[in-house]
């Protein structure tokens, strides 16, 4: 298979930084569920204390699934629809009959299938919001080591006459700001923690470990656009949905060759309108396929990027930082060159973060669940 031409980039100080981060390895594969006892047993905690998961994106989604009113009713309709197909192809149908009771069948089936996509989706953004969230405050709290190490190198350069006063409120106004956006990310944390928290059908305080390096790292595209088109027009549910309805109008009017003229016009209608629906559709999912496609691409563009100048701002501040020892800079430089390399790292951190989510939004489009 011949992927699209996208570079696949080491990203080493960008996967440095997020890697690093506390994260033992715990494995758990997508296909080994966990029990309703053992997902139970994994977030209980005892009365007035915060439960506590090791969390990763293949149990978030069973999690989610395990908890989802929506989904569950979902597999409810299909079941029920399940059966009401078999019963009917017991019974002396008509042929439309028939037709009509598979195609509720069917449509139980891709709503079944939508209600898990619509899951997956949830959950994805819920899951990455939360992670970045995370990797966010790690980096306010080296700003903090950062603004904190300045502050201390410039009272001592004060203390020897070395640098005057205004150095000093910089060094300190350094530190004050990075204590608020430390503060800051701890908030941005919590909120995004609780919203992941009842995405997965879990207590509002639940606290979260993730385990999974692997879950926010770049992952290239294995595909081209066109074998994404063809993905999406082989798996989409709306196209299915669209192709059952219109067998079941040419069927129906077929039926009624007999019946009354208004009758047959009723059904021409319904068949003419079915067909202009299933066109329709055939012809926009690939310009969709293609916007989402691009927008991937984009989005793996601008990791490259946000990497490149975190290695720059990363040079600029070690270089800064040695002549103000020297005595070549004023503290103030030293400031302004922190703060761009902390800013420098939260692009990376976004940029990764926003392209994981769009590429595994654009696999559950196309058929290929992550």
């Amino acid at each position: 298979m011949h992927g699209y031409p996208i570079r696949k980039r080491a990203f080493s100080v960008a996967l440095a930084l997020l890697t690093g981060i506390s994260m033992a390895s715990v494995g758990v594969a997508a296909e080994s569920a966990p029990t309703a006892a053992t997902s139970q047993a994994a977030v209980q905690a005892p009365a007035g204390q915060q439960q506590s998961i090791q969390l990763t994106l293949a149990k978030a989604f069973e999690i989610a699934k395990q908890n989802s009113g929506t989904y569950k009713a979902a597999g409810i309709d299909f079941e029920l629809a399940k059966l009401t197909y078999q019963k009917a192809k017991g019974d002396v149908l008509s042929k439309v009959a028939a037709l009509q009771a598979e195609a509720t069948y069917k449509a139980a089936e891709r709503a079944y299938v939508k209600a898990e996509q619509d899951l997956r989706v949830s959950v994805i953004n819920a899951y990455y919001a939360a992670r970045g969230a995370k990797a966010q405050l790690d980096i306010a709290k080296q700003s903090q080591e950062l603004a904190a190490n300045q502050l201390a190198i410039t009272q001592r350069k004060f203390a020897e006459g070395l640098v005057g006063k205004a150095d000093v409120l910089s060094a300190e106004r350094g530190k004050l700001q990075a204590d608020i956006a430390y503060t800051q990310a701890q908030q941005a944390m919590e909120l995004n923690s609780m919203r992941l928290a009842l995405a997965l059908g879990l207590p509002a305080n639940t606290q979260f470990e993730f385990t999974d390096a692997a879950d926010l790292r770049f992952e290239p595209l294995k595909f081209t656009l066109d074998e994404a088109i063809r993905l999406a027009r082989q798996n989409s549910t709306q196209l299915q949905q669209l192709q059952t309805a219109l067998e079941v109008a040419q069927a129906q009017e077929q039926g009624a060759i007999n019946d009354a003229p208004v009758q047959q016009r009723t059904l021409q209608l319904k068949r003419q309108r079915a067909e202009i629906d299933l066109a329709s559709y055939e012809q926009q999912l690939p310009v969709n396929i293609r916007s989402q496609y691009y927008d991937v691409l984009q989005k793996a563009a601008q990791i490259e990027l946000t990497n490149k100048s975190l290695e720059l701002e990363e040079l600029q501040y070690s270089i800064t930082q040695a002549r103000y020892e020297e005595g070549l800079e004023v503290g103030q430089a030293v400031d302004e060159a922190r703060i761009e390399l902390i800013r420098a790292r939260q692009a990376s951190v976004d940029a990764l973060v926003n392209y994981t989510v769009a590429r595994l939004n654009l696999l559950i489009t196309v058929g290929l669940n992550p």
